[in-house]
């Protein structure tokens, strides 16, 4: 049996709750977990994402590629109706990845005792309907899952679904390629479920474009859902804004400012300079109204930066904090970053 171990995820929990109120003696311990624990199945799986419930229950959600989901003395309920058995999974050491890994991937969600001494329960989507990329839990509780997945087995998940249009990008490269295949995974998705994820409240899904939606849970109930748009959706699913670029988000992160609804987004992009495309960091501050407030970095060039500083870097991670200021990280290939400074 394979266990997945969360004491890296409750490490990090435990540093969330020390820093709002601790002392000078607790300062050195501050990075010591607090539990640990794990689950397996005799399976292959792996987490994506994890967070605490109002009631302290630990949610746990993750991605599992079969041939079976099952953990010992738990049943383990299916989210509709099931699909085929997946037959084992080889793994490839010469790309390092699982073949074929979207013709059985599923999503599942187990639920822990406040003190993980238990699993409360467990459930799943049906076999080959879905992945994982987004995790978020509202102030109630309920639950939000996003990623890709198959829009024909949506109806089966929820009786309360429904289509987003999405803005259509003309692609800068012409496909080479003949007889392609259609994706398997051929819709993003934002579900919710409830508090005890036995049920799919309903479901929003688009067509596959852009990268895989990600999810943040505001203080106001509403669900944040980037994927080609940003989308603000309330507690029911209903479409409460959206701001669309001018052209399709790549991977990046982003936060938003619930003091004044501003909101942020940091990204990077490569310039090919011949040897190593160098990355651009690139930050970009939205005012409430959708305009943009700041366009930081992002020079319009193969350049090297400023003060001979290098400009291969990334903005990887950004928050705003309870009191609106803005707080990210960064990434270099180097000490001699335009990010130090």
């Amino acid at each position: 049996m394979k266990k997945l171990y969360i004491s890296i995820l409750l490490t990090l929990c435990s540093l969330l709750t020390a820093q709002e109120n601790y002392s000078k003696t607790d300062k050195e311990n501050l990075l010591a977990p607090m539990m640990s624990s794990y689950i397996g199945t005799s399976g292959t799986e792996w987490l994506v994402d994890g967070g605490f419930q109002v009631d302290g229950t630990l949610v746990l959600v993750g991605i599992t590629i079969g041939p079976k989901f099952d953990l010992k003395g738990v049943d383990v309920k299916v989210l509709g109706k099931d699909g085929a058995v997946p037959k084992s999974q080889d793994w490839s050491l010469k790309k390092g990845k699982f073949k074929n890994i979207n013709t059985s991937a599923t999503v599942f969600i187990v639920r822990l005792s406040s003190d993980l001494k238990k699993v409360i329960s467990a459930s799943r989507f049906p076999w080959a309907s879905a992945s994982l990329s987004g995790f978020a839990l509202d102030k109630r509780g309920n639950i939000y899952l996003s990623g890709r997945g198959k829009e024909r087995t949506f109806t089966s998940l929820s009786t309360n679904v429904k289509k987003f249009e999405v803005p259509q990008f003309p692609s800068k490269k012409k496909s080479r390629k003949k007889n392609v295949k259609p994706k398997v995974f051929d819709a993003n998705y934002i579900a919710k479920l409830n508090f005890t994820a036995d049920k799919i409240e309903w479901i929003r899904h688009s067509e596959a474009v852009g990268k895989w939606p990600q999810l943040r849970a505001l203080k106001n109930g509403n669900i944040l859902y980037k994927s080609v748009t940003f989308d603000t959706l309330d507690a029911n699913g209903n479409r409460v804004d959206r701001l669309e670029l001018t052209k399709p988000m790549v991977p990046g992160c982003y936060t938003v400012n619930e003091v004044n609804g501003e909101f942020a987004y940091g990204h990077e992009h490569h310039w090919p300079t011949g040897r190593e495309p160098w990355r651009c960091p690139v930050l970009k501050i939205f005012n409430s109204d959708k305009t943009v407030k700041m366009h930081l970095y992002d020079w319009p060039g193969p350049l090297v930066g400023i003060n001979r500083s290098v400009s291969d870097s990334s903005v990887r991670n950004i928050q705003y904090m309870e009191d609106g200021n803005l707080l990210y990280s960064a990434w270099s290939d180097g000490g001699n970053s335009v990010m130090t400074g």
